[in-house]
């Protein structure tokens, strides 16, 4: 897990490629103060094997291929083109105007400040350690504890400069194939974090 609180993040793959997967769940990706870039040589694919896809935009949507053009907007839909302009359809029906307003979800707003500690911790298998009591040893030598809320995560202001160190302590409830084993005990991982 990356946690990038005031810098740039950038991953570069010289020789072979880059994969994302997330076998449960959905992948989330945000740009939540400046745009988003998509860029390819080749080819771009964006499909949904089950479901739909929507592209959603409050001021304008546009699309270009070649020396054509359709433009999505609040005053209507615009076509261009150099070329031949065919409709194949088995009915065509022309009916009174109607406009429809797009939803779209809000981004966070999250401003933390130079000297404030941003602790995510997650389990082996990928689900949050809620719950999970913390106790943060500053630079100074003073300490904080506190508890991971549900997405295991959890936001200290006001941290001194200098590095900080992190022990976690998760309670495990697991249970062998067989089901004869039923303990809980505590696991301590520690964790170096640097504040700037």
């Amino acid at each position: 897990m990356l946690n990038v609180r005031s810098c740039r993040l950038s991953l570069f793959a010289a020789q072979s490629g880059l994969k994302v997967v997330a076998a449960q769940g959905k992948v989330e990706i945000q740009a939540q103060a400046d745009a988003l870039d998509v860029l390819s040589k080749l080819g771009i694919t964006i499909s949904s094997t089950d479901d739909k896809v929507i592209i959603s935009s409050p001021k304008e949507v546009k699309i270009t291929g070649g020396s054509s053009q359709i433009t999505l907007n609040g005053s209507g839909i615009f076509p261009k083109t150099g070329g031949k302009f065919q409709v194949n359809a088995g009915q065509h029906l022309f009916m009174g105007g109607a406009s429809v307003q797009p939803s779209l979800p809000s981004l966070p707003v999250f401003e933390p400040k130079p000297q404030d500690l941003f602790l995510e911790y997650f389990h082996a298998d990928g689900t949050p350690a809620k719950g999970s009591k913390y106790t943060l040893t500053l630079s100074d030598g003073s300490r904080r504890t506190g508890f991971l809320d549900e997405k295991g995560q959890a936001f200290i202001r006001d941290v001194p400069v200098g590095k900080a160190q992190v022990l976690y302590e998760t309670v495990f409830n697991e249970n062998d194939k067989s089901g004869a084993v039923d303990e809980s005990w505590f696991s301590n991982f520690i964790q170096t974090k640097g504040v700037k």
